[in-house]
């Protein structure tokens, strides 16, 4: 599969392409909330991504940065901003109160939290509807260039690889759903071989 990332000057995250977030890669989880993800890059700024999911009152616990937002009603968003170059990827998850965590590595084991990240400020923009929740995040370019390396130049057809989440561990009916589908035995979202491509268009 891939997603196209449209190019513009200026952010209108609404009028992106949407992926739908609705991949149910395990058996006996039965809530499929209905979950979209838009990717936008803003020329020489940096990208921005907004999740939405159609789930009223969702669960949310932790309001924190590196709380354990994922055992709420959970999004995210993980990328390899440069496949090209490096195995690292970031993990980027969010729950309804804007809590968040973020981390970068090669796999689920050994990743650590990018100072880069820290120092930018950034955090997500959480919005709670009545029957629906909302967050976005923008990813500033001089953060992919810090982690990932001054070279980065984001053209016509630049390639990323990732993938969009929606789970909730510890939610009333538990659930986890993706865009790229997985092939794993048990729920398990760090499993960069089933990112897809993310393809950047001017």
């Amino acid at each position: 599969m891939e997603y196209q990332v449209i190019a513009r000057a200026k952010s209108n995250i609404d009028k992106a392409n949407v992926a739908l977030v609705d991949k149910e890669n395990w058996s006996g989880y039965r809530f499929r909330p209905r979950t979209t993800a838009r990717l936008e890059y803003v020329k020489d700024k940096g990208f921005q991504v907004k999740l939405e999911c159609f789930e009223s009152a969702p669960l949310a616990r932790y309001k924190n940065f590196m709380d354990d937002v994922w055992t709420d009603s959970c999004m995210e968003f993980f990328i390899n901003f440069a496949p090209h170059k490096s195995d690292l990827y970031l993990n980027f998850e969010m729950n309804s109160a804007g809590a968040w965590l973020v981390g970068i590595g090669p796999g689920r084991d050994g990743r650590t939290v990018p100072e880069a990240v820290v120092k930018s400020g950034m955090a997500p923009k959480a919005k709670v509807e009545a029957d629906r929740w909302s967050v976005k995040l923008f990813i500033p370019l001089e953060v992919v260039r810090e982690l990932y390396g001054d070279d980065i130049e984001i053209t016509d057809g630049y390639k990323m690889k990732g993938n969009f989440y929606k789970c909730g561990e510890d939610t009333p009916l538990e659930h986890y759903l993706s865009w790229s589908p997985i092939e794993a035995p048990h729920p398990e979202f760090h499993l960069p071989q089933y990112f897809s491509d993310m393809t950047v268009k001017f």
